[in-house]
């Protein structure tokens, strides 16, 4: 399985509430969530480094004083895929390179980012910017 199939397959859950993915894509895009730009970054497993429960949490907490920092409103998020799942945060109002930039400086592969404007969605790489996978919504 490459990294297209494996994103397009992971769920995010929103707040303990709310949980989509992009293969199902069309059950959701109407919901209030996706009517902004956000990106969804975790702090977990730099370039896919396995790291402690203890380390991945220092990161977590970090990653959110960042965003606070940046005073931007945002949402706890947890992405998963079978038995395999990172914390994260959702954060409102990003945009696509203030959101890059935060990811590579947790070097993270990749971010999830809605671009509301410009009706696209998807999974982008840190490092070039180019779609893993990206849907029009």
């Amino acid at each position: 399985m490459d990294y297209k199939d494996i994103y397009y397959k992971n769920y995010y859950e929103i707040d303990d509430d709310f949980i989509f993915n992009l293969k199902d894509f069309d059950k959701y895009k109407s919901n209030f969530l996706f009517t902004r730009n956000f990106a969804i970054i975790t702090a977990f497993n730099p370039q896919n480094e396995l790291l402690s429960c203890i380390e991945n949490q220092d990161r977590h907490m970090l990653l959110r004083k960042d965003i606070e920092k940046l005073e931007l409103q945002y949402l706890y998020a947890r992405g998963f895929l079978d038995e395999h799942s990172e914390d994260g945060y959702l954060i409102y109002d990003i945009n696509f390179q203030e959101a890059i930039n935060l990811a590579l400086k947790y070097e993270q592969y990749a971010i999830f980012y809605n671009n509301y404007k410009d009706r696209k969605i998807g999974y982008y790489t840190c490092n070039s910017k180019l779609p893993i996978v990206e849907i029009s919504c």
